[in-house]
């Protein structure tokens, strides 16, 4: 038998096995049959080829951060009064960032100090005022005393009003002293002063927060998923990290948290359009994030795709 019937013959046995649902290896050699494993070839069953198997892997975006970044915003009624760090410093937990100028803060406490004292005095004189009232009425006919009785309990409800008064006062000026001590704010990480934004908006007009501070420490990626596709992402599953550069570049990780809750707001547009055959619908985005193995080759910033990780990287021997 000449090689060519030979070859004939092999392939279409490798195929009747495929159909067979054979997913094993299978050795040919020349007429023999069986061979080394340097002629191998990989058989799939014919199961694995259906469009659920067929080794199409939904690909997500993501990019490089710091394990947690720490937006500052400013409280919008007050104004800064000194900036302690600048773009580019390390900080510490607990290192003053800015301090709010609380000038005027403290003129209304000691206003309301006074205003307090007022209603404190105010008490006072009613009180003295009723104890008067009393010894008159005492003293009183007793058809004049009803009129004696009505003017003390006029001056008791004042009494119970200013009372009211006071406490509001003091509440008032409770939440200003809060104000007062928390004028220096702190940083809640240790990490680097990214930005400081004075106007507290971007180029394009969007809010940002006035001060971002980036945690040091090993990196995480970001990544981002549709409504559509977010129901086959859970927690705890495995991810293949892909370079855009270069996919044969990959790293691993572990999906840490889904965010269902918040919107993609890294991602510029939040929501992508779908033809649902009715109509243009909208598809909002929703972050997720992945905890590296390893971070080496990594840079902050950069782009990578992110898969789920079915084996697909795996190195099979064989055709």
């Amino acid at each position: 038998m000449d090689k060519k019937k030979v070859g004939i013959i092999a392939a279409v046995a490798v195929a009747v096995l495929a159909a067979a649902g054979g997913g094993a290896w299978y050795f040919l050699k020349g007429n023999a049959g069986v061979g080394n494993s340097a002629d191998k070839v990989y058989v799939e069953k014919v199961s694995s080829l259906n469009a659920a198997n067929s080794g199409v892997q939904n690909r997500y975006t993501g990019i490089v951060e710091p394990q947690e970044t720490w937006e500052v915003k400013k409280e919008p009624e007050r104004e800064v009064k000194e900036v302690f760090v600048k773009e580019g410093d390390m900080v510490e937990e607990g290192d003053p960032l800015f301090e709010y100028d609380m000038d005027e803060v403290a003129g209304e406490i000691q206003q309301a100090q006074l205003e307090l004292e007022g209603m404190q005095n105010e008490i006072s004189n009613l009180k003295n005022q009723i104890t008067q009232l009393t010894k008159e009425r005492n003293a009183a006919a007793a058809d004049d005393r009803y009129e004696y009785t009505a003017d003390i309990q006029e001056k008791e409800n004042e009494i119970k009003q200013t009372e009211y008064n006071i406490e509001s006062k003091k509440a008032e000026i409770q939440k200003k002293q809060d104000s007062v001590d928390k004028a220096v704010v702190n940083s809640k990480i240790a990490g680097v002063v990214k930005s400081i934004n004075e106007s507290e908006t971007d180029p394009s007009g969007e809010t940002v927060a006035y001060m971002t501070v980036l945690a040091v420490g090993d990196y995480r990626v970001k990544g981002s998923v549709t409504e559509t596709n977010v129901q086959f992402l859970s927690e705890e599953q495995p991810v293949i990290l892909r370079s855009r550069i270069d996919e044969e570049q990959t790293w691993s990780g572990t999906i840490s948290k889904v965010d269902t809750e918040n919107k993609d707001e890294g991602s510029g547009n939040n929501e992508m359009y779908m033809d649902s055959g009715s109509g243009v619908e909208k598809a909002t985005k929703y972050p997720f994030y992945v905890t590296l193995d390893s971070t080496e080759g990594l840079m902050m910033g950069q782009h990578l795709f992110i898969e789920l990780d079915e084996g697909q990287t795996e190195k099979k021997e064989g055709i």
